[in-house]
């Protein structure tokens, strides 16, 4: 029994050791298994993935093979499909990157700069086009590149004319230059920008774009209309001189016309409320005639105030009203000194003289006039005269004008000087030794007394706006700027026939000037008698003649001469001078505080007065309404 039961424990124990040496079999079967079949398992997986275009889990498998076979090759080759798909699908950041990272496997650095280069287009595509731009410009010379940039760049510009934004559209075609339609995109862009600063009431700057289109279109009624908008803004905002000058130019486009009136009407108004009525009545000459709302009562008040006269200055005296209305007076006899003293609420002032003898008239404000001096024809019976509001006066005779536009007249009719009850409708009157001459409103002059053929030629005149009358001539003011004349200095008009743009004349017996609207003189002279030099002239802003000599008050209150007896007129130091009254013996500067500055002998013409009243120490003038100022706009 012992024998076999040791026998059974054998048996025993080699069958375990069979069973373990099976089990360590299997186990290593299973093992090599592993190691050597499941790579091979997951390869032919890769493959299928890869096949299968499934290239994120290939990348994975054949990684995970590491050496097996060629699986890094495999793994490059996924990665690069999956580049591939990865650009075709429009992903191109992951599809740069993995290029990028493949490195040199097969051309991925040429795949890498076109993936780019197609990411460009796409960026364009999207409107991203700085970015696109970017990217061909880091290619360079790839393809088309530099071809490509400009495209980026014309479709960007087209993007920005479609937002409105043209001044970066313009900017960008600029730079294209004859690219594709550049040209044309930048004329329809520049033509978009002009009408929305049209619209926006930036006239300046549409007009300076319309300009630049020429015949674009209809750019060029645009301007017209531009122009007619932007008068009308300058209309609104009370700018009228700029108005004006753009509706002249319109001529008679939609209502320019009825606009233009109204502008000059506002403009005259607010020129000859600074005291400018030359400039006014030249520019409401015209509305005046077409009585354009209350243009003919306008015109007769500036015409009115340009002729009144606050000093007077000759020979044998000097008088001035002040402030408060009162006279002030120089006179080589002082005859009529006490009386004037004696003179309240004068506005305006005229006189005659001749051999010593003078007759002074003031005209006061209730439409009155007093007058003192020789009665020996009745020129100082004017006591019953009514509503006058403007005076002239010769030695002999005195005239005149009435507030209905009628005239009278006192005084010697030897020569029918005095006949002017059937004259109306006048604005200015002059009476000289032998006549008298009115200016219509409507530019014509009438001539009552002496020296026929003076008659004859003025009464052909027209559109006259100024007269300056003397004993032998007339010298006529145009409203369009040219100058006529008659009488025995003027008999050959040759010269001043070619004058224009003149604002005012000063005429004598041997020469006359005239000023021209931009400041400048002209001069028609016989004889060297030093007036050629007026010709030199700037800024000037009026004309005065005595003699031989001419005096010019300048923009900025300062005065020249020029002529003979310059000692007479060293004006030099005079400054701040609104008014300028000369003879031969001196020249007197009204200034605008209302004080005078002389310059001249008057001791040798004045030697029975006092000098109590010297013209230096008189102060407080009246000044004269109007103010001499360069011409505005007509």
């Amino acid at each position: 029994m012992q024998e076999d039961h040791t026998f059974i424990d054998k048996k025993k124990k080699s069958s375990g050791l069979f069973i373990g040496g099976l089990v360590l079999m299997l186990a290593a079967i299973i093992i090599l298994a592993v190691f050597a079949v499941m790579p091979q398992i997951k390869y032919k997986q890769a493959e299928n993935l890869l096949n299968n275009q499934e290239y994120k889990r290939a990348v994975r498998l054949f990684e995970d093979l590491e050496d097996y076979k060629d699986s890094e090759d495999k793994s490059n080759e996924a990665l690069y499909k999956y580049a591939e798909h990865l650009r075709t699908e429009g992903n191109y950041d992951e599809a740069i990157e993995l290029f990028t990272e493949l490195d040199k496997y097969k051309d991925s650095d040429e795949q890498l700069i076109e993936t780019k280069y197609l990411q460009a287009i796409h960026f364009r595509d999207n409107g991203d086009y700085n970015e696109s731009i970017n990217i061909f410009d880091e290619l360079k010379d790839y393809k088309n590149s530099a071809e490509q940039i400009k495209e980026t760049y014309y479709m960007q510009a087209i993007s920005l004319k479609d937002s409105k934004n043209y001044d970066d559209a313009i900017s960008l075609l600029v730079e294209l230059g004859d690219y594709k339609d550049s040209s044309e995109i930048i004329l329809s862009c520049t033509y978009q920008q002009a009408i929305v600063k049209q619209s926006d009431g930036d006239y300046d700057s549409a007009l300076n774009l319309f300009n630049e289109l020429g015949d674009y279109q209809d750019s060029k009624e645009l301007i017209k209309e531009c122009n007619y908008q932007k008068a009308i803004q300058l209309h609104e905002t009370d700018d009228y001189a700029s108005a004006i000058t753009i509706l002249n130019e319109l001529g008679d486009y939609k209502v320019s016309s009825e606009l233009l009136n109204e502008c000059k009407y506002q403009y005259t108004i607010s020129i000859a409320d600074n005291g400018d009525y030359r400039n006014a009545v030249r520019i409401l000459y015209d509305l005046n005639l077409m009585d354009y709302k209350d243009s003919k009562k306008l015109y007769f008040e500036y015409m009115v105030l340009l002729s009144r006269k606050t000093i007077l200055l000759n020979s044998i005296y000097t008088i001035g009203i002040k402030n408060d209305g009162t006279i002030i007076t120089i006179e080589e006899s002082n005859r009529y000194t006490e009386d004037l003293k004696q003179w309240t609420d004068i506005v305006a002032i005229s006189a005659g003289h001749f051999a010593g003898l003078c007759n002074i008239y003031g005209l006061k404000p209730d439409g009155t006039v007093v007058a003192v001096g020789p009665n020996t024809s009745g020129q100082l019976n004017v006591d019953k005269w009514t509503n006058i509001v403007s005076i002239s006066s010769n030695l002999n005779h005195a005239i005149g004008l009435k507030m209905d536009g009628t005239v009278v007249a006192v005084g010697s009719n030897e020569h029918n000087e005095c006949e002017v009850e059937d004259w109306k409708d006048i604005v200015v009157i002059q009476a000289t030794a032998t006549r008298t001459v009115g200016l219509k409103s409507d530019g014509t002059v009438v001539i009552t007394g002496n020296n026929d053929y003076i008659r004859n030629d003025v009464e052909n005149w027209e559109d006259i706006i100024c007269i300056n009358a003397n004993s032998d001539f007339i010298i006529g003011l145009k409203s369009d700027g040219t100058v006529v004349a008659t009488g025995e200095p003027y008999r050959d008009t040759t010269i001043i026939d070619t004058w224009s743009d003149i604002i005012a004349t000063s005429g004598g017996a041997k020469h006359m000037v005239g000023l021209k609207a931009d400041g400048t003189v002209v001069s028609a002279a016989n004889g060297e008698l030093g007036q050629k030099e007026v010709v030199k002239w700037k800024d000037i802003v009026h004309v005065q003649r005595y003699g031989e000599n001419v005096l010019g008050i300048k923009s900025d209150g300062t005065v020249v001469a020029t002529g003979n007896y310059l000692d007479n007129y060293n004006t030099k130091d005079f400054s701040e001078i609104i008014d300028i009254k000369n003879t031969l013996f001196g020249t007197v500067g009204v200034k605008t505080d209302g004080s005078i500055v002389r310059i001249g002998d008057y001791s040798e013409h004045y030697q029975s007065c006092t000098w109590a009243l010297d013209m230096e120490n008189w102060t407080d003038l009246k000044l004269p309404k109007r103010r001499y100022l360069l011409a505005p706009v007509q």
